[in-house]
């Protein structure tokens, strides 16, 4: 069995807000975020505003400048925030095995070092 499609491109967009994201500096990840879901919509032949969508409406949030906020606060403080957020959207055991392995394998910026 594989990870729906949808959480997939939701860690995907994750990961690259991870790989992007400054050490030195706390900053907003509104336009590394932006840049992330179009370059996953162009891995997967998708329109942008389709991972957009994915990584709001499918976790249910308010907008999307509550997925900055969570990035924010995992990647800077370590929150779980995110992570629970993403959890509690998966529709199968597989999803949450990715889910789980996704985030043990990737370190908070702001805990690099500790």
């Amino acid at each position: 069995m594989t990870v729906s499609k949808r959480i997939e491109h939701i860690l995907e967009v994750i990961a690259e807000v991870h790989k992007a994201a400054p050490e030195e500096d706390r900053i907003s990840l509104r336009h590394l975020r932006i840049d992330a879901e179009r370059f996953v919509a162009a891995r997967h032949g998708i329109a942008a505003r389709t991972v957009s969508s994915q990584c709001r409406r499918e976790l249910n949030l308010k907008n999307i400048a509550e997925l900055d906020s969570h990035l924010e606060d995992w990647l800077y403080s370590g929150s779980n925030e995110l992570k629970s957020v993403v959890t509690e959207h998966c529709v199968s055991n597989q999803d949450e095995r990715d889910v789980n392995t996704f985030f043990s394998e990737r370190r908070p910026i702001g805990l690099k070092g500790n």
